[in-house]
């Protein structure tokens, strides 16, 4: 059972990340994940979701 009020394993705030090309991949995002969360990273193939 997630503990609504635990504190986040990862936390993530204000994260921009721009290819070298100049391809904005990442704005702003900001994340918090708690124990127990499972997330998923989607996108079309070759959108940078590795990266």
């Amino acid at each position: 059972m997630k503990d609504k009020n635990s504190p986040p394993l990862i936390m993530i705030h204000d994260v921009d990340y721009v290819y070298s090309n100049g391809t904005i991949a990442l704005r702003q995002v900001s994340l918090n994940i708690k124990k127990g969360e499972f997330i998923a990273i989607m996108g079309q193939n070759g959108a940078g979701k590795t990266t």
